[in-house]
């Protein structure tokens, strides 16, 4: 169990298709976050405290989150990108890849089977993340911070 599971999302690229050709696919650069200064404000604040956590710190991709369900947490923060629908990971190749509601309440459904309990807090640094924070406290997460 870590005390925090601590995902960012950096992609590169966002594709956006226009058709179902993958040829008439655009991909455009997305805006790049300060991922290591809000990782770094985290254990500041740990350590002013002079609390030691164990922070589980990936890339958010599918392997990822499921491979941090299974570990457990007491706290899930994700540093990333939002959108009404759900939160954007990244692909392996680091191209944007949505992640719907579905599949973030499929997720924590997932942990809770696994560990028996859901975190206590889930952080969700992304804009337009309220949907996805609704969807985590319908799963039993007592507190949840999200954005409009």
């Amino acid at each position: 169990m870590y005390d925090v599971v601590f995902l960012y999302s950096q992609p590169f690229l966002e594709e956006t298709k226009h058709s179902a050709m993958a040829s008439d696919a655009v991909r455009t650069s997305m805006e790049r976050l300060n991922v290591a200064r809000e990782l770094k404000a985290i254990k500041k604040a740990a350590h002013k405290k002079q609390y030691p956590l164990t922070i589980l710190t990936r890339p958010a991709t599918a392997h990822h989150m499921l491979e941090a369900c299974s570990y457990g947490m007491r706290i899930f923060h994700f540093c990333g990108h939002g959108q009404d629908d759900g939160i954007i990971f990244e692909s392996e190749k680091g191209v944007a890849s949505s992640v719907n509601l579905d599949t973030i309440k499929h997720n924590f459904a997932r942990l809770i089977a696994q560990t028996g309990s859901a975190p206590p807090l889930a952080f969700l640094g992304a804009c337009r993340s309220i949907k996805s924070g609704e969807i985590l406290s319908q799963a039993k997460v007592p507190y949840v911070v999200a954005s409009i």
